[in-house]
């Protein structure tokens, strides 16, 4: 498909009255040799425009991205219902700026319009205080920061590609997050991720299904370990800077003997919060766990919290040097810290993964199973999804198994159904393993109250538990908060 470049969107802001359809009005910043100020992106460009008098952030686009609409779609959507603090607002327009294409066809082409974050990038901030060794100020933003990173921890959403570059720090002194393009809400489950985040913060074995809420733990572990040594020793950023990153490099997410992490597990010795925090880097996978309480003790160190609780029913996610078990509400240890990977506790179940494979546990920390299945979900309704020898199936709490599901992809059960995708299109099956509603859909969430979205040919609708439609997909946004209040725009 066609794409305007850079020099295309720029003559067009020069000739607003007729390539623009409602940004006309609109005045684009100019830099200091009078030409209109832009910053070139990944197939896109910003400009920084006034309008309305109001400074906004303008993004043109110069190449194709797969399913841009609808990831803008689904993020504006949940947003408007759920605001955050972090994101500027934006909106997406789909038809903005008319030009011929290379067929020498008229067409309208999409924008998303954002406000201006009027403030510094976090890599302009640290380096400047990095640099006069303002360890007051230093410490001030490691404070900010990690109180961000525990409430960013807790949110059902997540930014899929924090860097410094993409940190800002308003004049209010808040952090405000841009770029929306790898943001993961809610209501984008099922799909995967199309970009995988700056290699220097991301865990090397993210792949483009790490596309959930705790697809930043890597990124904010790499950040608060970066602005905490920066913070002790500002030579260190000058030293190990090159630009793209602050201090670590991927060599020291996967070896601890480098020279840096033995710097700092020196220079930390005697604070045993701080080794565990670094030593987190090793963590084989890119959910971490451990990481929330880890960085509130950090926080109630430095006297940011009162409490650390951070547990799954009474039982607390323990981490060491990688490894994964469970304390109970008293710090005792249930299960020895010594797994890949574990899955909280639910309706009295966890999961642990060992190599390759899960088991189950009660909650005396005894296993239930061995360690028999390729992924193991948490229990819902008496029932968890686990996959086995290749193949998806359903088991109650007795661990029997109840049906067999020949399917792509599985989800947890919801109001007595479950979402199935069999070659690339999305239905529902019931409790016994049949059809219950014919995979037809390109998308389909879980049933809530009873309505149940879904999408076909770019469009949502809702069904009941019969499949009956209860809004035909003709809406570009549909929503439901809190199980009953319908959202929708056409």
């Amino acid at each position: 498909m066609f794409y305007p470049d850079i020099t295309r969107y720029i003559e067009a802001l020069e000739n607003r009255n007729v390539c623009f359809r409602l940004l006309k009005d609109s005045v684009p910043e100019l830099d200091k040799k009078g030409k209109i100020f832009h910053i070139a992106g990944n197939k896109s460009v910003i400009f920084k425009i006034e309008y309305n008098g109001k400074p906004y952030a303008l993004k043109c686009f110069t190449g194709y991205l797969p399913e841009r609409e609808k990831t803008y779609e689904n993020i504006e959507m949940y947003f408007r219902s759920a605001p955050s603090p972090y994101f500027p607002e934006f909106r997406y327009i789909k038809d903005e700026i008319l030009f011929y294409d290379d067929e020498n066809r008229c067409r309208y082409y999409p924008v998303l319009l954002m406000d201006w974050v009027q403030g510094r990038s976090l890599r302009n901030v640290l380096g400047e205080f990095a640099y006069f060794a303002r360890r007051k100020e230093l410490s001030g933003l490691s404070d900010i920061f990690l109180r961000f990173a525990l409430d960013l921890l807790q949110q059902p959403y997540a930014h899929g590609d924090l860097k410094p570059d993409n940190i800002f720090i308003d004049l209010s002194g808040n952090i405000k997050l841009i770029d929306i393009d790898p943001v993961y809400t809610p209501n984008t489950y099922f799909i995967s991720s199309h970009e995988l985040g700056t290699p220097w913060y991301q865990h090397p074995l993210r792949d483009e299904y790490c596309f959930n809420s705790g697809m930043d733990d890597y990124s904010l572990l790499v950040l608060v370990l970066s602005l905490l040594a920066i913070e002790r020793e500002p030579f260190l950023l000058e030293h190990y800077s090159n630009g793209e990153n602050l201090i670590f490099t991927p060599a020291d997410f996967t070896e601890t003997d480098t020279p840096l992490r033995k710097h700092l597990m020196k220079e930390w010795e005697g604070i045993p919060s701080m080794q565990a925090l670094l030593n987190l880097l090793s963590t084989p996978v890119p959910r971490i766990p451990g990481l929330y309480p880890a960085l509130a003790k950090i926080a109630v160190e430095r006297r940011l919290m009162k409490t650390t609780a951070a547990f799954t029913g009474i039982y607390e996610i323990n981490i060491c040097n990688g490894k994964y078990g469970f304390k109970d509400s008293n710090g005792n240890i249930l299960v020895e810290p010594v797994y890949e990977d574990v899955m909280p506790f639910s309706e009295g179940y966890a999961a642990l993964k060992s190599g390759e494979f899960w088991a189950y546990i009660d909650m005396n920390g005894d296993f239930a199973t061995p360690f028999i299945y390729g992924k193991a979900g948490v229990f819902r309704e008496g029932k968890a999804v686990v996959l086995q020898e290749g193949e998806w199936k359903v088991i109650d709490k007795a661990f029997k198994e109840l049906f067999i599901c020949r399917c792509d992809l599985l989800s947890d059960f919801s109001q007595g159904l479950a979402v199935v995708r069999k070659e690339g299109k999305y239905g529902y099956i019931d409790e016994e393993g049949n059809i219950a509603i014919p995979c037809r859909y390109d998308f389909a969430r879980n049933f809530i109250a009873g309505k149940a979205i879904v999408r076909i040919d770019g469009k949502y609708g809702l069904i009941d538990r019969q499949g009956n439609y209860l809004l035909q997909p003709e809406y570009k946004i549909l929503t439901i908060e809190q199980g009953e209040k319908i959202i929708c725009e056409k």
